[in-house]
Order: structure tokens, then sequence, then C-alpha cells
């Protein structure tokens, strides 16, 4: 929806804009769960416990956005949700790979970042000063290579990013083309 609006990225000059459609979206979810049927996953918040929970993740989602406006300010995002499924054929150590890639970002240098969105960020998911013996999370690592081949792009930085209450970012990135 937010590039439906005509801007490819959260920035500084259009984070009002920004935060009034991820609540305007947010509260549309919400209203839609109580058409879901039972069973499907659906949430409908029905306490005044509840209620405020999701005020609250209304809320930490628009947040989020300050830090999204300053985050990789020379990328913009190309796909979000980017499905890998068993009929693509797309393999990883020789084993079929299926997946959904949050988001993929591109520059104008062709460089691209995946990012895969986390509520926090912890200490497994830093990747400097690991050994062999402790590889950190390795999910956005293999989807960095999935994407790689399966779109043709430089992936320099395969990024865990937090929306959650501490907005944090973790991985493994070209410090040459990323700061």
């Amino acid at each position: 929806r937010w590039q439906e609006t005509g801007s490819l990225k959260v920035a500084p000059d259009n984070l009002t804009q920004a935060r009034q459609l991820m609540r305007a979206v947010a509260d549309e979810l919400a209203e839609a769960q109580y058409l879901a049927e039972p069973g499907s996953g659906r949430y409908v918040a029905a306490s005044q416990i509840e209620r405020r929970e999701v005020a609250a993740c209304k809320e930490q989602l628009a947040a989020y956005l300050d830090f999204e406006a300053a985050f990789l300010t020379r990328f913009h995002p190309i796909r979000l949700e980017h499905a890998i499924a068993p009929e693509d054929g797309v393999t990883y150590a020789g084993r079929p790979f299926i997946g959904t890639v949050d988001r993929i970002d591109v520059d104008d240098a062709g460089n691209a970042v995946v990012i895969d969105y986390k509520g926090s960020v912890l200490s497994a998911h830093q990747i400097a000063g690991k050994g062999p013996g402790d590889p950190g999370k390795v999910q956005a690592r293999m989807y960095a290579q999935v994407v790689q081949r399966q779109l043709g792009l430089r992936v320099v930085g395969a990024l865990y990013v937090s929306y959650g209450k501490v907005h944090a970012c973790s991985g493994a990135y070209d410090g040459c083309v990323l700061d």
C-alpha cells in the first residue's frame, strides 16, 4: 500500500504520511479479523486487555517507521514477502528450499539487501565473532544466497531487523557498501 502512494521508501520527509497509512492499514486488518473464518488463524480481540494489546501493537509498528526512515537510506524495497515455492526448483546445499523473504531492497547501483523481520534481535542474530562451531542464525544468509542466484541480484547484506520495542539490526553485510 505504501508504494501505491508513489513513494519508494519511508523517509524523513514522508514520515507523517507513512504513520497515517500504517495506522489505517492496521485498523483495516483488525476489522477484517471479525469476518475471517474461525480456525483460520484470525485474531479477534475479545477483552479489554486484548484490545489494549492490539492498540499497542499498532503504535509499536507506527513507531518503527522512525527507525525505517533512517535505515538503508540509499535503498528502497523492490520485493515484499518474496515466496520461494517448491515449483521454483530452488535448492540449497543440495536440498529443496522453501521460504518467504520478508523484504528485498536495492540501490541505484544494483546492490541488494535481504531483510528478515523479527520481533526482537538477539545476540544469536549477530554474525561477527562467531566461529565454525557457532554460526549464529543462518536464515537471512540462506535467503541472501537464494535471492542472489534466483533473481541475479548482487546481495551486499543479509540483515535481521527488529520492529519490536527496541528497533535494531544485526546480520552480515559488506562494509564497503553499507555503513
